[in-house]
């Protein structure tokens, strides 16, 4: 027997947890067992404990085969059925002028309509027959265009309870034009996830995310979701800079309003200048991270690890992103960028994402015990910083950091 080179492990709350980057499973343990494993002292495991750490992948046979259990996750999670995902930007057109947006410089000349979008969804439904479906409504500001969101949200719920599929949507926003009474009948339809950006405390996110005449928008948003107590959580969104420096102040002033402002969760998602959109967080986050998880768990706020688990988005063959004219893209990052368009809902092509997991990452790669988190980092990060999406965006020293080897 033998460890997994894929079991890691973290503290919570000064205990260690196992983690497996594979299976994705957690097993707390003690410290005793702690040390048996990382001294590799097997002969102290047996009985019920062997088997156990066995059914957990903690422990594998001498013959275990890296290369070809990264083959099944990577099918499992690339080629995966019972699961559909679309995100639809209804716009690109935006009430704000935030000082790192990119969806303002793409320019589209029109955007399709409900019904072309619906029959298409209906269609690829149909198709795909998955077991769950889940819908985000993006943008610029999807908030822009609230009666779409309505007759979307309704048609697509019908259909999916006509084809037995679980449905739920999710919108992402930037939180100035929420209303309750739209929460209310959109939750009648499915609505689950409301992410709004806020930047970090007032004026951190008032020198970025401003109105078109430059006012800030903190108090408006932060009002509104006050406005949602009792209705629907919300999911925070922070966008970190490697210059942001306000990341502790700011959650100590969501930890004073978690009376008037229901928190669903807090997400930190990174960004560069060259590279805003990205999923991929770099050694120059390190800090920033390891500060906010330590602050987070001392004032006992849900702040999720932002790990993307598995091959990015754009080897998804279930995962698909639709820009306002109705084209398709890998994931949403690549929008406005024609080259990698799959096709457009105004045709019925038949969509596939067929890439091989060696054609994409380097012998570095499939022997990296990070592999299975990562699986080679955004490709949307490689395509601007190495101009090739088959390059690799390295995020080893950022897991590093959150997990220990044993």
């Amino acid at each position: 027997m033998k460890l997994s080179p894929y079991c890691k492990v973290y503290k919570h709350s000064s205990q260690p947890v196992l983690f497996n980057l594979l299976t994705r499973e957690e097993m707390w343990i003690d410290d005793e067992l702690h040390d048996t494993l990382r001294n590799r002292e097997f002969k102290k495991v047996n009985g019920e404990l062997e088997k156990e750490l066995y059914d957990s992948s903690v422990l594998v046979h001498d013959d275990f085969d890296e290369k070809q259990s990264l083959q099944k996750l990577w099918e499992s999670e690339t080629r995966r059925r019972d699961t559909l995902e679309v995100t639809y930007a209804l716009t690109f057109k935006c009430n704000m002028k935030c000082s790192y947006c990119v969806q303002s410089e793409i320019k589209e000349e029109s955007e399709c309509t409900c019904n072309v979008f619906v029959r298409w969804l209906s269609e690829l439904l149909k198709i795909r027959k998955p077991r769950c479906f889940h819908l985000t409504f993006f943008g610029g500001e999807p908030l822009l265009k609230k009666q779409s969101i309505t007759t979307i949200a309704a048609s697509i719920n019908l259909l999916c309870k006509e084809l037995n599929i679980e449905f739920e949507f999710g919108i992402t926003t930037n939180g100035t034009l929420i209303n309750p009474v739209d929460i209310i009948k959109w939750k009648s339809f499915g609505l689950k996830n409301l992410d709004v950006t806020v930047d970090g405390e007032k004026d951190t996110h008032d020198g970025k995310r401003v109105y078109k005449d430059g006012t800030g928008t903190f108090d408006d948003i932060i009002k509104n979701l006050k406005k949602l107590k009792g209705i629907l959580p919300v999911n925070l969104i922070c966008n970190l800079a490697p210059t942001n420096v306000s990341h502790v102040e700011y959650l100590e002033y969501l930890s004073e309003q978690t009376n008037e402002i229901e928190i669903k969760n807090i997400r930190f998602k990174p960004y560069y200048d060259k590279s805003v959109g990205g999923c991929f967080f770099g050694d120059c986050h390190i800090g920033a991270m390891e500060e906010i998880m330590s602050k987070a768990h001392s004032l006992s706020l849900p702040v999720e690890r932002e790990f993307i688990f598995g091959p990015c988005g754009y080897f998804d063959n279930n995962f698909f992103a639709v820009s306002p004219c109705g084209d398709i893209y890998p994931c949403t990052p690549f929008f406005g960028k024609k080259e990698f368009a799959l096709g457009t809902v105004c045709t019925d092509e038949k969509l596939e994402k067929t890439h091989s997991l060696e054609d994409n990452l380097s012998d570095e790669c499939l022997f990296c015990s990070f592999c299975p988190v990562c699986f080679g980092g955004c490709r949307f990060v490689s395509l601007i910083e190495k101009g090739d999406v088959s390059s690799t965006s390295c995020e080893k020293r950022f897991f590093q950091s959150n997990f220990d080897n044993i």
